[in-house]
């Protein structure tokens, strides 16, 4: 697939990580460190096989982009890569262990409730909710099932942002925070985070493709092209992918833009269909089974 995706069974870990705060302009090549924003973020910055990768704590969650959190304990995992003294078995088994797939390739979930939205509004929500299921089991062996007594399902909020958590964990609900009501591409892109996927842009081999310059990012959006360590994408670089960012996202100035081919040349992102890489990634992460 043309995504990042992760593989393996959550491994709780036991670490203090909110006690391990430097500031990080003290030695901008420490394996980690962090440094408070204003309000209640941290940005915490990791240096992975010689890439930084940034984590942006609020209110004690943590988000690996804009719209993609992860758990206290997949941010240990992260923070533990940090560690050069760690041989090759070790790092394998941590980056293989930061999360895992659906069961039986079965997401279940809760629809939203109505809150403060209009009844037509609602309708139109609940409606582009079943697109975007749609839009992912066009080409796949997906399952979406209504949640009945299932301990790890995703719940669909209405909210002021689109973000999700990354893969499935035992005992957890995912909430999927969804402020595009009207767009099914969009939902189905929060939903495919839940599965496990990551963006485009995260890929390991990326700079083989793109140029990434966040020194053009807006102060504390760096965490949107971070690269995840040690995953791999399936097949070439999707520019289509509906997981792919535009050149100019998150640009201090829109005409200094994040990211542009190697050539130079930039590119925008869709957010109506999936992409054949998209169905083939996802083929790939979730295996017909029959």
């Amino acid at each position: 697939m043309k995504k990042i995706f992760y593989l393996a069974t959550l491994v709780l870990v036991s670490i203090s990580c909110k006690q391990a705060i430097y500031e990080a302009a003290e030695d901008e090549h420490a394996n980690y460190s962090s440094t408070s924003l204003a309000g209640d973020t941290t940005v915490h910055k990791l240096l992975i096989n010689g890439e930084h990768t940034y984590i942006n704590e609020i209110g004690g969650i943590y988000y690996f982009a804009e719209d993609l959190t992860i758990t206290d304990e997949q941010f240990g995992k992260l923070l533990q890569l940090t560690n050069t003294s760690l041989n090759t078995t070790e790092r394998a088994t941590i980056t293989t262990s930061l999360t895992s797939v659906w069961p039986n390739n079965t997401v279940y979930y809760s629809l939203p409730a109505q809150g403060s939205l209009n009844a037509a509004t609602y309708q139109t929500f609940l409606q582009n909710i079943q697109n975007a299921f749609n839009l992912i089991t066009a080409e796949t062996s997906m399952q979406f099932v209504q949640r009945t007594n299932q301990p790890e399902y995703i719940q669909f909020f209405h909210s002021t942002g689109n973000n999700s958590p990354l893969g499935w964990s035992r005992n957890r609900v995912n909430r999927v925070n969804i402020y595009n009501w009207n767009s099914p591409a969009i939902i189905a892109h929060e939903v495919m985070h839940s599965m496990g996927i990551h963006h485009e842009q995260c890929r390991p081999d990326r700079n083989n493709y793109i140029i990434v310059d966040v020194t053009k990012a807006q102060s504390g959006t760096s965490i949107n092209f971070n690269i995840a360590a040690g995953y791999a994408g399936n097949g070439t670089f999707d520019f289509n992918s509906v997981m792919m960012y535009s050149s100019t996202d998150f640009a201090i100035n829109p005409s200094q833009p994040v990211m542009t081919r190697l050539d130079g040349s930039t590119f925008t992102k869709q957010r109506s269909y999936l992409s054949t890489g998209d169905y083939a990634g996802i083929n790939a992460l979730y295996p017909a089974t029959n």
